[in-house]
Order: C-alpha cells, then sequence, then structure tokens
C-alpha cells in the first residue's frame, strides 16, 4: 500500500511540472510573438527653440523592438545603437514634426506617434549690424538719437554715446553681446558722468535680435545718489 502511494505521489509532482511548464510557455510566447506596441509620448524639449540647435528625442526602449523616425522641416543628425533615441538637427524656422513607428521583435508594428512644435528664426551675431545711428525708445521717456561705435580691442562690445540721453562730452557706456543662441546682451557695472557733472553709475542686461537688429535693455540708474530702473529699445 505504501509503495502505491508513493507512485501516485511521484505522478502528480510530474502532471504537475508538465503544467507549469506549459504554461509558462505559452506566456513567453505571447510576451514576443503577439503584443501590439503602443508609443505613448516622445521625450525632448519642444518650446523655446531656435534654429541651428541640435536636440535629443527618445521614446520607451522596449526590449527587442525597432523604431523608425522620420522628421520634417529639420534632419536627423545621428540615432544611438538603440535606435529608440535621435538627435534632431533644428535647422529651419518654423512647424518641426516628429514621427516614431515601434516594431516588435515579433514584427508587429506601431501606429505612429508625432509630435509638432514651432522653431524660432536666428541669427548669428553680426557686430557691425550694430553700429552706427539708431533710435532709442526710453519707457516713460520718449525716443531720441544714439550712436554706436565699437573697439577693435574688445570683441562683441559697442559703445553708447548718449546714453539716458543726458551724456556728458565724451561719456560712454558699453554693451556686451554673448554671440549665444539666448542672444543676451550684459552692462557691466559702470561709472557715469551726466550731462550736469553728476556722478553716478549704470549697470544692466537684455537681449539682442540677430535677424531684425534691435537690442531691449533694462538698467539700473544711480544719479544724484538715487536708484532707478529704465528700459531701451534700440532699433534703426
Amino acid at each position: 500500500m505504501k509503495h502505491i502511494k508513493n507512485i501516485l505521489k511521484t505522478t502528480g509532482l510530474l502532471l504537475l511540472t508538465l503544467f507549469v511548464f506549459s504554461s509558462c510557455e505559452k506566456e513567453d510566447n505571447y510576451d514576443y510573438d503577439s503584443i501590439y506596441p503602443v508609443i505613448s509620448s516622445i521625450a525632448g524639449l519642444t518650446s523655446g527653440l531656435v534654429q541651428t540647435q541640435v536636440i535629443e528625442y527618445s521614446v520607451f526602449p522596449r526590449g527587442g523592438s525597432t523604431f523608425e523616425w522620420t522628421v520634417t522641416n529639420a534632419t536627423i543628425k545621428s540615432t544611438n545603437e538603440a535606435t529608440n533615441k535621435i538627435q534632431v538637427n533644428l535647422l529651419n524656422a518654423g512647424p518641426v514634426t516628429i514621427s516614431v513607428v515601434e516594431t516588435t521583435l515579433g514584427g508587429v508594428k506601431s501606429e505612429p506617434k508625432a509630435i509638432t512644435f514651432n522653431v524660432g528664426e536666428f541669427c548669428p551675431l553680426v557686430l557691425d549690424n550694430f553700429l552706427g545711428a539708431f533710435n532709442c525708445d526710453e519707457e516713460g521717456y520718449g525716443v531720441y538719437g544714439v550712436n554706436f561705435t565699437k573697439n577693435d580691442a574688445f570683441p562683441n562690445r559697442v559703445y553708447n554715446d548718449n546714453f539716458w540721453d543726458y551724456a556728458a562730452a565724451g561719456q560712454t557706456i558699453y554693451y556686451v553681446f554673448d554671440g549665444s543662441l539666448n542672444q543676451n546682451i550684459n552692462v557691466p557695472m559702470q561709472t557715469f558722468i551726466f550731462g550736469d557733472d553728476t556722478e553716478g553709475s549704470v549697470v544692466g542686461s537684455g537681449k539682442y535680435d540677430g535677424c531684425t537688429n534691435t537690442m531691449t535693455v533694462t538698467y539700473t540708474v544711480v544719479y544724484g545718489g538715487d536708484a532707478s530702473t529704465t528700459k531701451h529699445v534700440f532699433s534703426k
């Protein structure tokens, strides 16, 4: 009797093992051959962009899948080994569309996932475009003329001969253009003699546009011991 019980126990364990193995094998086949891929999102910057930038975009790297990317109004600069990431060269201003399709190990394709965003215009700095006569529109005051010159010993710097419409003879302040994609202007702290021989100081910062050749700068001006804020918009 004891012998028969052992045979039944051994047979039961064998059947259970076969059942578990068979179940696992079916589950594996389902994962790799029958799964339908869905791309939930494309990661990467979509705002505050300007032409000439190179930006990386990516999707979730599902194991065994390959990814086919397409772009419009831009070019693909590179892809990584897994192809779930690309670098896009934003050559042109205007709308850009990036799309990707996933193909699983079993050959099933996803629906395309796409994003569309706008790329701003960017023109590299040409310092000579910011020289000569400009109109200065001073907030709360009015419009008056200024003249910008340069000193070859200091690249990316221009000098304003009529700051605040109240400069003593020979007085200038200078602006430093960073020449980057951000198009920043820095006005370092400078002492300044005003038109009535009062000594003060000026410091500020702003932006320039290399396409329109305009500048917008906000300053803190100290005159006669009093500090105030003023804003200038320069244009031809």
